[in-house]
């Protein structure tokens, strides 16, 4: 043709702008040129609509990409539809076609004689080996070009010369759109087949600094789905902005499921922008009954932050990274020390790092100073030109140790609940359980430690960052846990349950009656009367335990809130685990992915790590660490090392850095950095206490099962154990009907 016509497809109607054509099999339709006396166009035409003319077929393929980024894989799905309802002869007339054809072109290939001692593979044979290929290129993060390696062309020749290997470009495109339609069809069943969804949403900056958003949804089973991944750097982030983007992802996410329905809660980090963007969400009338969500993992992460900007910390950290920073300089130190504590059967042998971004670093290398404290005093005191007068002097000070000791032992639980909180089966009753024992260890930090001023600092940064997640859906939570069944809660804490719960109810939609069943089922719940006696085991989950349970009385009305609760993920883990995924396909030798190439490639490893049942075990958690810290690439993985004289100035150095990734952590949650001097209102902390009694026996022990404390940390008031009762009698609270609870509550 003479004059280009650019055509786009449609991502929701097949019907030609001129015409409407109905397709039942590959009859020769024609479609009259919109040219006069031009080529009739053939039957492909009628899913295409005329846009004007265009200058190149590049800017055709660009303009069908902006409008509908879908494109590729719906005309590949269309195309099989088409296929699919030809007349058998007619498929069986065209395989034989294709076989032929193959077999022509490697008839006409020259092969040496080990093509002719192995078997022809067949053409189905061949298209599944090539998809195993791009799988195993996927999972493990390989560049496309490794099918144009001289060696690797070797090894698989080697392996069966019959079988030849894809070209790159057609294992980028071709290939790679075949899997990630088959995977999307397979998320299809997944959604359809799940009862609950949690969304999560996070942008990311690619090495080429565009920016790109990234939508998921987990499960009530914990399996992790993409939905989309799309580049808005063109766009101003307003919350606005974002919520539309968000409503066309999650319309085009399914054609059988309702995602609206299925969803849950909204969970992202906490900038100003993703804040209003979750409110805007959940304000619209069709999705009141979603919860919106601040994501868990940042704020510890953030507390973390906090602590190690005392002066006092920093004095320890910048002594610790000086001694690191010459032992991985030099070999000499690194290599007696090793040997000095295999002698003394250590099994301890190094030194850690302190990595920037990852504050869970700080205890490990801590941890290591304690462990080696002995073969560390043996070598300067043999050789005293083993290192320099510097690191001599900070090894022999007699406060040095002790005050590792001493910031090891806040720093401890800060990391192990750092940790804990990236499984993919936390609950929301295990985030408060963190935020309670997180409390716990600052007060007893405060009562054990010398270092009063220190101690009251960390106690402010604990209630400070506890207080940004005062909100009774972790209560609740926590109540409705089978396993714990709110222990050591006091009065004041199950009027909040209550009354969360029967607004919460009224959100999903139950009307009056049903809001009566479940404050009645509440109840029976708290008794452990008629199916809530079913014992816990340690097989179950919360999921598990409430999907048994038939309350005909009350409709099961309360097990049908709690499954609700409990298929809550309350992070955004996935989508920082899914950035760890593309920065590591998306080096610096491979940073012209497209964003669809990006999209497919997160789609099928989420899918085939999803299927693997290994999630957690195959995530590189200091990546995440990075991740939520906010760091940039250039930083992240940074470690001060250096010796001599120069020791101090990396240190220093690192400080510096410390101090800009925490202002930037603090950005992306919205908060400021707490200062010495700022207050906390100590009604706070009452209004705590009458919720909770965290030395409540049966609380304590909750924690130890869950390896939080050593049964010798247990902590009772002085004068022994006091009982829960007893323990009510003194804190004023009144006593109230449930009736009154509703009427308070939904204005009934």
């Amino acid at each position: 043709m003479s004059d280009r016509v650019v055509n786009l497809l449609s991502p929701t109607n097949s019907d030609s702008s001129s015409s409407t054509i109905s397709i039942n099999s590959r009859s020769s339709i024609t479609i009259e040129s919109p040219k006069q006396g031009g080529r009739q166009r053939d039957v492909i035409w009628s899913h295409f609509h005329d846009m004007g003319p265009a200058k190149t077929p590049a800017h055709q393929c660009e303009e069908i990409v902006i409008c509908n980024p879908q494109a590729r894989k719906d005309i590949i799905m269309k195309m099989r539809d088409m296929d699919n309802q030809s007349s058998p002869s007619t498929n069986k007339r065209r395989e034989t076609e294709i076989q032929t054809t193959y077999k022509d072109s490697l008839r006409h290939k020259q092969y040496t004689i080990d093509r002719f001692t192995s078997r022809i593979i067949p053409l189905a044979e061949q298209q599944t080996i090539d998809r195993c290929l791009l799988r195993a290129i996927i999972m493990n993060g390989l560049s496309f070009r490794i099918t144009e390696n001289d060696f690797f062309i070797e090894f698989v020749k080697k392996l069966n010369p019959s079988y030849d290997l894809p070209a790159r470009k057609k294992l980028a495109h071709e290939i790679l759109t075949q899997e990630v339609v088959n995977v999307d069809n397979q998320n299809e069943s997944l959604l359809v087949e799940a009862a609950h969804l949690t969304l999560n949403i996070d942008g990311w900056s690619d090495r080429c600094h565009r920016s790109l958003y990234e939508y998921n949804v987990i499960t009530d089973n914990r399996k992790a789905i993409i939905l989309s991944l799309i580049d808005i750097s063109k766009s101003s982030h307003t919350a606005e902005y974002l919520v539309n983007r968000l409503e066309i992802v999650l319309a085009r996410a399914s054609i059988s499921v309702n995602m609206i329905s299925k969803i849950r809660a909204i969970v992202t980090d906490n900038p100003n922008t993703m804040q209003k963007m979750r409110q805007l969400f959940v304000s619209k009338p069709n999705n009141q009954h979603i919860i919106e969500l601040r994501c868990f993992a940042h704020a510890v992460n953030l507390m973390t932050g906090d602590v190690i900007q005392h002066v006092y910390a920093k004095n320890i950290i910048n002594k610790v990274t000086t001694i690191t920073s010459f032992c991985n300089r030099s070999h000499a130190f690194k290599a007696n020390l090793k040997e000095e504590a295999g002698r003394m059967k250590i099994k301890k042998e190094t030194l850690d790092t302190i990595v920037i971004t990852r504050w869970s670093s700080v205890a490990e290398s801590l941890n290591s100073f304690i462990l080696l404290r002995a073969p560390l005093e043996v070598l300067v005191v043999a050789d005293k030109s083993i290192a320099p007068i510097k690191i001599i002097s900070i090894i022999n000070s007699r406060c040095f140790f002790k005050d590792v000791e001493n910031l090891y032992k806040i720093m401890k639980p800060l990391a192990y609940a750092m940790k804990i909180i990236q499984s993919s089966s936390i609950t929301l009753a295990d985030c408060y359980l963190i935020l309670s024992y997180l409390q716990l260890a600052a007060n007893e930090f405060v009562a054990q430690t010398e270092t009063r001023t220190f101690g009251r600092f960390v106690n402010k940064v604990i209630n400070i960052r506890l207080k940004e997640f005062e909100n009774d859906l972790y209560l609740s939570a926590y109540y409705l846990h089978p396993k714990y069944r709110g222990g050591g809660m006091l009065t004041d804490g199950r009027s909040a349950v209550y009354r969360y719960i029967a607004e919460y109810s009224k959100k999903i939609g139950n009307n009056l009656l049903m809001t009566k069943n479940v404050i009645g089922a509440l109840q029976r719940f708290e008794i452990r009367s008629g199916p809530y006696s079913l014992n816990y085991t340690e097989d179950d989950t919360p999921s598990t335990w409430w999907s048994m349970i038939n309350d005909n009385t009350h409709k099961n009305s309360l097990s049908n809130i709690a499954l609700r609760l409990f298929s809550i993920t309350p992070h955004s883990v996935m989508p920082e685990r899914l950035f760890s995924i593309l920065d590591w396909q998306h080096t610096k030798r491979r940073n012209r992915l497209s964003p669809f190439t990006l999209e497919a490639i997160a789609k099928i490893h989420t899918f085939y790590t999803n299927e693997s049942h290994n999630i957690d075990e195959g995530v590189d958690t200091g990546y995440l660490e990075d991740a939520l810290g906010s760091m940039n690439d250039s930083r992240a993985g940074v470690s001060v090392v250096d010796e001599g004289n120069n020791s101090s100035l990396d240190a220093n150095d690192f400080i510096r850095y410390a101090n800009e990734n925490h202002q930037a952590l603090c950005a992306k949650c919205d908060t400021e950095v707490v200062i010495e001097e700022q207050s906390i209102d100590d009604e706070e902390i009452i209004q705590q206490n009458k919720i909770l009694n965290t030395q409540d026996k049966g609380f304590q022990q909750i924690l130890i099962d869950l390896e939080f404390i050593d049964a010798s940390q247990l902590l009772f008031p002085e004068g022994g154990e006091m009982m829960e009762d007893e323990e009510i009698e003194k804190i004023p609270s009144e006593d109230y009907d449930v009736e009154e609870v509703l009427t308070e509550t939904i204005g009934i």
